[in-house]
């Protein structure tokens, strides 16, 4: 696939969906639930909580999709508030993106995956093992798209099994909570 003569790099359907889920769940739910039931010890309540995220989380997707259908063009975020309210703005909102909207999310699920890791093997460093996993996985998506898209199906599946089989035993869990 060349596009005037440079190589198009693109992800599938399931492993960009995958993404998304890995990020939503492994991010959202595994790093702040135990701060949620601290504060709100209530099931019923960070459930609907959750509803009321979902519902709004789906209307931002909307916007985005409706934005998306009006100004068909790359950029995102950046092209639509350049064209809808002033350049600086675009700009402003790409930094901000970069630095926390991406940032972010990679640092604090490194750093749950080392704080989660320490807890199983006691003898690995938290920080040396978040930093060890953004490292091996960057240089992984640096090398070749099709490698990462490899090797993030490999893991994804992986913790799909893994979650099916201690997922009986969540619910189990969490009954506690409700009742």
């Amino acid at each position: 696939m060349a596009l005037n003569g440079l190589q198009t790099r693109k992800l599938g359907l399931i492993t960009t969906s995958a993404f998304v889920i890995t990020n939503m769940i492994g991010v959202g739910v595994f790093t702040s639930l135990g701060y949620q039931f601290k504060d709100i010890p209530n099931a019923i309540v960070i459930l609907a909580l959750w509803v009321i995220g979902g519902i709004l989380a789906l209307c931002g997707a909307l916007v985005y999709s409706e934005l998306g259908a009006a100004m068909p063009r790359s950029g995102g975020e950046y092209h639509y508030l350049t064209k809808i309210y002033h350049p600086w703005l675009g700009f402003l909102s790409g930094w901000v993106s970069i630095t926390v909207g991406f940032a972010a999310p990679v640092a604090i699920a490194a750093m749950a995956l080392g704080e989660y890791s320490h807890g199983v093997f006691p003898f690995l460093s938290p920080k040396s093992m978040a930093l060890s996993v953004i490292i091996l996985i960057t240089i992984i998506h640096a090398y070749d798209i099709k490698s990462f898209q490899y090797f993030f199906n490999t893991c994804f599946c992986n913790l799909r099994y893994f979650h099916s089989a201690i997922s009986s035993e969540f619910i189990n869990s969490f009954q506690y909570f409700l009742f």
